[in-house]
């Protein structure tokens, strides 16, 4: 494995990332909800390739030889800047990337953590705001590697903006219609905050507050009072908290109080192509249960 990482890295010095045959330009993703964003702005001319494999938990994965190939094939990546596999990549291959500095340069802001200080790094890339700030990160690299296009990438991007800021008014709008804005939830991962904000929810909870850092016991006996008063509408448990002891957890307490789960998409959504479709798609996960008004027995 060592020797085929030596020659791609060796073969990279020489031949960075170039366009391919057809006139496209290769973008190479680290998680796939970050490809409808790059899909919005590169459009027809990005041939979008996604790193990590489908049902595999991101913060453990390790960057096999093939995907470091893969990632050497790109011109440009598209990082979250949280994943550890992402270092191993911006420093195994010679292409050009964009990850959370370069976001933060165009708005990004990070949310904090429901009773824990600090920044919330898990899960940025799901508030539509910070969506449209990797959005103009990206779009920016693209007009220097693929010039002849600037001003199409430009009209995408424009585009783009206007269909996410849509898609929220209309989140916005489903919200108020069917009663549940600020509606109290509890989040199972840290990432879920960004979905429940997003969809006018108030996150009165976090299972996981972050990688292996658990709610103590006191404050999980205090949860489970609270869920069993009705103070809380719902659970959101996402696929990577699946994957995790906080899904199990979140499991539990859904039997034990009879507050509903919730199951929503934060690094991958099979079938989802655009950013705004994710939006929708866990528009329709939540509205579908808090718009029934029911318990689980």
């Amino acid at each position: 494995m060592k020797p085929l990482i030596t020659l791609i890295l060796l073969l990279n010095l020489f031949y960075p990332g170039l366009q391919l045959s057809d006139g496209s330009v290769k973008v190479a993703v680290s998680i796939q909800t970050l490809s409808g964003i790059v899909r919005g702005v590169g459009g027809s001319r990005v041939k979008i390739s996604v790193l990590l494999p489908e049902g595999v938990e991101p913060h453990a994965f390790q960057a096999s030889s093939e995907i470091v190939e893969e990632a050497s094939e790109a011109s440009l990546l598209v990082f979250t800047g949280h994943f550890p596999f992402e270092y191993q990549l911006a420093s195994s291959v010679n292409v050009e990337y964009v990850s959370l500095d370069d976001y933060k340069r165009y708005g990004l802001s990070l949310s904090t953590i429901p009773g824990v200080k600090g920044e919330n790094l898990h899960g940025y890339w799901l508030k539509p705001e910070n969506a449209i700030a990797i959005a103009k990160a990206v779009s920016e690299k693209l007009k220097v590697i693929d010039p002849g296009y600037a001003d199409y990438y430009d009209e995408n991007l424009n585009l783009f903006i206007t269909s996410v800021k849509r898609t929220v008014d209309f989140m916005v709008e489903q919200a108020e219609k069917y009663g549940y804005m600020g509606v109290k939830v509890v989040v199972t991962f840290p990432s879920e905050v960004y979905i429940a904000e997003s969809l006018g929810l108030r996150v009165e909870s976090v299972i996981v507050k972050g990688e292996n850092v658990f709610i103590s016991g006191g404050e999980l006996s205090r949860l489970e009072t609270m869920l069993l008063e009705g103070g809380v509408r719902a659970i959101l448990v996402s696929e990577v908290s699946e994957m995790l002891k906080a899904g199990e957890y979140a499991k539990q307490l859904s039997q034990d109080t009879g507050v509903p789960l919730i199951r929503v998409r934060a690094v991958s959504a099979p079938g989802v192509d655009s950013y705004e479709g994710l939006l929708l798609y866990n528009l329709g996960l939540v509205s579908g249960v808090l718009r029934l008004n029911v318990r689980v027995q």
